[in-house]
């Protein structure tokens, strides 16, 4: 029965998400799962540089696991001839740097599967599969969306139950009421249970959330913010050739790629907090640019949290611990 009376609850906005035609669930690794274990994969290519967590998510199921390098740019080292009808080939768009080089990957005929967990504004592409972590970009504890037309993972989907997680979302209310440093550990703790969430639709709360959302401006501003720092650093990032101003859509960080010698510590030491994109390189293969890119690329922040003001003092900041 509906109740009635009590305490409020949150006020949340409906403005309404950006994704709403696709399926919900509590989190982009079991968008991954669900689509690998409704399809009839045999084999999936992933990149060598790519988040553990999918590695992990990948070996809960039958698909055989094979690694792939990129290069300077980004993009795979890869044969795409050698793909069959059984092979499915996952390619995250890095840094929101990717979007126009999957409109191509679009093209061929093959199976595609696109983690845009950097990347939650590029849209999807015809036929090729996508998902999203929204909690790298808003404060939420969870969620994830899968857009896929596929009809085994949409019967899947529906038989799920729904997740609950007003539980994990402590670290989030509590940094309004103090600094980020003393809800850390919350934050830690939500994340190691992220890893192990059993396959669930996206909960209330979150989605709650996500639909009070304004996208339009949050996008605006995280491509001020980056566009600001680009300006200052294009002569010396070492990606600079592959990012295009043009294309980009509300990207999650500026990634920064230079010979830094402990610069990434540095800047943390002065409350830049500046994460590792990924630990997972396989330091017993020649991955000579994973390693370069996992040692060297500094993602400083550009989300809607901040100013052109506050670039302004990160850039002060760097350029004074050189």
């Amino acid at each position: 029965m509906k109740e009635y009376g009590g305490y409020l609850p949150l006020e949340l906005s409906q403005s309404g998400e950006l994704y709403q035609s696709s399926l919900r669930l509590n989190s982009g690794r079991n968008c991954l799962h669900l689509l690998l274990n409704t399809n009839d994969y045999k084999r999936i290519f992933l990149p060598h540089y790519i988040c553990h967590s999918l590695v992990d998510t990948i070996k809960k199921t039958d698909v055989e696991l094979v690694s792939y390098s990129i290069n300077s740019s980004l993009e795979p080292i890869f044969d795409y001839e050698d793909l069959t009808d059984s092979d499915v080939f996952l390619f995250p768009n890095y840094f929101s740097l990717k979007s126009n080089f999957i409109v191509e990957l679009a093209k061929i005929k093959a199976n595609f599967i696109i983690d845009n967990a950097q990347s939650f504004f590029s849209k999807p592409q015809k036929g090729i599969d996508c998902f999203y972590s929204p909690r790298k970009f808003f404060g939420v504890s969870d969620g994830g969306y899968l857009v896929t037309k596929n009809k085994k993972s949409r019967v899947a989907y529906e038989v799920l139950s729904k997740d609950y997680s007003s539980k994990r979302y402590s670290h989030l209310l509590g940094r309004h009421d103090n600094s980020a440093k003393i809800f850390f550990k919350d934050y830690t703790v939500n994340e190691t249970k992220i890893e192990v969430l059993p396959q669930a639709k996206m909960s209330e709360l979150t989605r709650k959330i996500l639909s009070s959302i304004d996208y339009e401006s949050i996008k605006k501003k995280r491509f001020e913010n980056f566009k600001f720092l680009h300006n200052h650093f294009l002569t010396e990032n070492e990606l600079s050739s592959i990012i295009d101003l043009r294309t980009l859509d509300g990207p999650m960080t500026y990634p920064l790629l230079i010979a830094n010698k402990g610069l990434k510590e540095k800047l943390i030491n002065k409350n830049i907090y500046i994460p590792t994109y990924w630990d997972y390189v396989d330091s017993s293969m020649d991955l000579s640019f994973e390693s370069y890119l996992k040692s060297n690329l500094i993602c400083l922040p550009v989300d809607q949290r901040y100013s052109v003001d506050d670039m302004n003092i990160i850039i002060n900041t760097f350029e004074g611990l050189r």
